[in-house]
């Protein structure tokens, strides 16, 4: 059975230099990322997932435009999900998985 599920990517304590973040989020094995966006104010990635898959780590990674993307937290095949404005446009942030 296929659902799309939600997870939330907990960047209030962590957005706010000027070089890349990675964040690590439990989703179900096998899902396919569907897209990115806020909801409430808080970053989220939509998924295409199977409930009854076990739950394995994926990292996001997160970039503000003019940022520099740090090689020690970037893996070479992150795909790019989508572009999030925060603040009224203030903020633009990249997101990669």
């Amino acid at each position: 059975m296929t659902t799309i599920y939600k997870y939330f990517i907990d960047t209030e304590h962590h957005i706010a230099g000027i070089s890349s973040t990675q964040y690590d989020i439990d989703m179900h094995e096998g899902a396919e990322i569907l897209s990115v966006g806020l909801q409430s104010g808080r970053l989220c990635i939509w998924a295409r997932v199977n409930p009854n898959n076990p739950m394995e780590t994926r990292h996001v990674f997160v970039v503000g435009t003019g940022w520099a993307v740090e090689d020690t937290v970037w893996t070479p095949d992150a795909k790019f999900i989508g572009t999030v404005f925060i603040g009224n446009g203030i903020f633009v942030y990249h997101i990669f998985a």
